[in-house]
């Protein structure tokens, strides 16, 4: 069988991580079918070369979300005479059906929080394609029971068509216990002191001025002895968490880490005493199960597809409760038997999730059928 799949969003965090690791995954598991991955940029295809014959990666001159790959994409998919083509981002899929077509539904927020979107002609370019992709894709992986459900529920004729095959957590995410590696990375980035840690976006899901409200509620010596260490691209779309700091007076304990690389973030997450997932929708949360693989107690919000992947492993809370919040990440500061009980269930949650298996079930899904 010739499969297609698609790379382009291979540059977005959550969702690129998938591509990374599902394609890398493929590669070491399926011998016998031929894949073409397909790909926006050069850089993007030179840094995710494949070791495996039968994977070819093939450079279309169309990103995605935009006019032109529903002009250039079904012309190359019908070229490359594929037999599937696997959508990895819904919204990518191409309104002319050359194959069969599998799609990755990782959510639904724009269809439960239309006011994340920044116009209405996004709106309604989501609106189409999301109802377009659901509708005629022949097979849907969603990446938790809480996206099956609701995707059951606002397009219900769909339900026979999807499977959940949950994320995985990579090898790299394990516990970094050489003292002096862990304090080269807090001295490269400027940390001095034990820190709270948050990974993730500015998105308005993400829920994180709610987190900088929570720590600025903590008393003034615990924050001077954990700062506060938010890792994520910042961006001028998202204003508010820069002026939040600023406004509570907290920009000497908070640190704003913009970009860190691959082999740095298991560090921070190593280092972190306690990290802290405050979202208000998630589809899965990688973060969730990286931060548990590295040995570090997880307190997260009892929101959405969140208490289904974390299980017992975190502490959950009300992630609009800012006191509430506060309390719970003081108590795990203050409470080293409690952390341990945290690490010790995350490390088993984790265990749970491998890039292997979701290869492997996604593997089979294509086999069944498409």
């Amino acid at each position: 069988m010739k499969i297609g799949i698609d790379a382009r969003a291979i540059h977005l965090q959550g969702i690129g991580r998938y591509i990374r690791e599902l394609v890398r995954h493929l590669a070491k598991v399926d011998m016998s079918n031929q894949y073409i991955i397909y790909f926006s940029t050069p850089e993007y295809m030179n840094e995710n070369k494949i070791d495996n014959p039968n994977f070819q990666c093939v450079l279309v001159p169309s990103k995605i979300y935009t006019v032109k790959e529903q002009l250039y994409l079904p012309y190359r998919l019908h070229k490359d005479k594929l037999d599937l083509f696997h959508s990895t981002t819904s919204l990518a899929i191409p309104l002319l059906r050359t194959c069969r077509h599998v799609i990755t539904l990782h959510d639904l927020l724009l269809k439960i929080h239309p006011e994340f979107l920044p116009s209405k002609l996004s709106w309604a370019y989501f609106t189409i394609t999301n109802w377009w992709a659901i509708k005629f894709a022949d097979k849907i992986i969603t990446i938790s029971d809480f996206t099956l459900n609701e995707v059951s529920f606002f397009y219900p004729k769909s339900r026979p068509k999807i499977t959940t095959i949950y994320n995985g957590v990579s090898a790299e995410f394990r516990p970094v216990k050489d003292k002096q590696v862990l304090e080269n990375v807090k001295k490269k980035y400027g940390i001095t002191n034990d820190y709270i840690l948050y990974v993730g976006t500015y998105k308005e899901n993400k829920n994180l001025p709610t987190l900088v409200k929570a720590y600025a509620q903590l008393p003034h010596q615990m924050r001077h002895s954990y700062y506060l260490v938010i890792v994520g691209k910042q961006s001028t779309r998202y204003p508010e968490v820069p002026a939040l700091i600023k406004q509570l007076g907290i920009e000497s304990t908070v640190i704003c880490v913009n970009c860190v690389s691959e082999e740095d973030l298991p560090v921070f997450y190593s280092g972190a005493t306690v990290f802290v997932f405050p979202s208000i929708y998630e589809g899965f949360g990688l973060p969730l199960i990286e931060a548990m693989a590295c040995g570090t107690p997880v307190v997260a919000s009892n929101q959405a597809s969140i208490p289904e992947i974390a299980a017992d492993a975190a502490i959950l809370i009300d992630p609009l409760n800012v006191e509430g919040m506060s309390g719970v990440v003081y108590d795990v500061l203050s409470n080293p038997q409690l952390r341990k009980r945290l690490i010790e269930k995350g490390f088993e949650r984790a265990k749970a999730f491998s890039w292997e298996k979701t290869a492997r079930e996604t593997m089979q899904l294509y086999c069944e059928g498409g």
